[in-house]
């Protein structure tokens, strides 16, 4: 029986996942969609090349360990996470990197640079005051600065990043600085004083680069300039979730218009996903490549290239990267995937944000050890669509194709607290074959159907 994981004493559904089964390995894990072969009703394999293979993963699907193992070897990535999920230890083409957090779970220490955190638990430094943060008192990230030598010694080429968000805490309003600072001469931190930090008694900042964002719900559909004319605008269709945002737009993305003239868009380009979302090609109306990107797993850029590469701004999971950062921005938090983290707390674990926008708070079963981790350090079956612990659940169902694990893909069309999807899922694989059994036949139709009664009546 499947029951209410809100009115059970435990906060937990009345199924029990066999500790034998609780810790496995997988060699090779591929991840599918549904317009991809290898999935039910189609006679093919799942043809995508082994993005990574997971040495050890706990009981909810958590990543423990993680070997990303590509053709070509400087592109090969270790990872080993400590007993609360955070990012221990990373090892880059043999190069090794560690990461000290406090017991708080804040990133102090990362690629040997000192990190500080507010007490909202917001990040306030990092990369040697080479980055400063500032929050309001919703702890939305305002601005963001960038200095190439620290904070103590501004020059030429600084930046600086505002932000201004609505009353649905989406960011409406995006201002970008840079500062030319006399004679090329570094300032002290003195002269920064001022609203934020300022702008130095020695430097001029530029005129800001404005952008403002029209939204359909949660989704971008257009961006204009400070003289509020369009510059661009979005096509987008059904994302992952097969509604138009239930994974936040994530693999929604259809097509870039810009070049607005005389009331209409002039130019069109086309974007194409990987099976996460992740956006890996553009073509333009005659069909030539325009932007193809390659990223490791948890979102890094390995490479780019063409001539719209730079200039499209939505990248990894779909979403909008910040080019001075390198953070993407999903909506409630800003994520950085040089540190795999995001840079504050999850705010849904807080009960005025919960009551305020009727998510699920951490007193409903939600709760987290590590409210920094990003999707549990699973990016290959899990997604987080605006930046909260409310996960659009990917459940695994695999199935041999010619003798390799491929990997059906079960879905809702709504977010679902993580610790439901991940013990459906769990289930259904157990009830109909499983990733843990990879030689026992999957009734991928019987397990998919399972799996969304499984989470819509614990929903309930």
């Amino acid at each position: 029986m499947i029951g209410s994981y809100r009115n059970t004493p435990t906060n937990r559904p009345l199924f029990r996942v066999p500790r034998s089964l609780s810790r496995f390995n997988v060699s090779t894990l591929q991840r599918s969609t549904p317009n991809e072969p290898g999935l039910p009703g189609s006679s093919g394999c799942n043809t995508l090349a082994p993005m990574a293979k997971v040495l050890l993963v706990d009981d909810d699907l958590t990543m423990v360990q993680m070997v990303a193992d590509s053709s070509v070897p400087s592109e090969d990535r270790g990872y080993t996470y400590d007993s609360a999920w955070n990012l221990a230890w990373l090892t880059n083409n043999g190069a090794l990197s560690q990461f000290i957090v406090d017991n708080k779970n804040q990133l102090t220490n990362a690629y040997t640079a000192e990190n500080t955190y507010d007490s909202n638990g917001n990040l306030l430094t990092a990369n040697y005051t080479r980055d400063v943060f500032y929050y309001n008192d919703e702890n939305e990230l305002i601005q963001y600065y960038h200095f190439q030598n620290g904070i103590d010694s501004p020059t030429t080429g600084d930046t600086r990043t505002d932000f201004i968000y609505d009353g649905l805490m989406r960011l409406r309003h995006r201002l970008e600085y840079t500062f030319t600072c006399t004679g090329g001469v570094e300032q002290t931190s003195a002269q920064l004083a001022g609203e934020g930090l300022g702008t130095p008694t020695n430097c001029i900042s530029s005129l800001p680069l404005e952008t403002y964002y029209i939204y359909d719900g949660w989704r971008v559909i257009q961006e204009r300039d400070g003289t509020g004319a369009p510059t661009v605008s979005y096509t987008r269709g059904n994302d992952l979730s097969g509604s138009m945002e239930g994974a936040g737009g994530i693999g929604g993305l259809l097509a870039r218009s810009s070049g607005y003239s005389g009331g209409n868009f002039t130019t069109h380009n086309f974007y194409f996903a990987d099976g996460n979302g992740n956006i890996t090609y553009m073509l333009n109306s005659s069909q030539a490549m325009v932007a193809s990107y390659r990223y490791d797993p948890i979102g890094n850029t390995i490479s780019s290239s063409g001539t719209l590469a730079n200039a499209n701004v939505y990248r990894f999971s779909s979403k909008e990267i910040h080019a001075n950062s390198g953070m993407y921005y999903y909506g409630y938090r800003f994520y950085d995937p040089n540190l795999q983290r995001w840079i504050n707390r999850d705010p849904v674990t807080e009960d005025g944000f919960s009551l305020a926008f009727q998510k699920v708070s951490d007193s409903e079963g939600n709760g987290e050890i590590n409210l920094y981790g990003f999707v549990e350090n699973n990016p290959l079956l899990k997604s987080d669509a605006l930046g909260l612990d409310l996960y659009f659940t990917l459940c695994p169902l695999s199935h041999n194709c010619r003798s390799r694990i491929g990997v059906a893909v079960a879905v809702t069309t709504y977010p679902i607290p993580k610790i439901v999807g991940t013990r459906c899922c769990t289930a259904a694989n157990q009830l109909f074959g499983s990733i843990l059994v990879p030689n026992l036949p999957l009734d991928v139709i019987a397990a998919e159907a399972f799996f969304k009664r499984c989470v819509s009546q614990a929903k309930k």
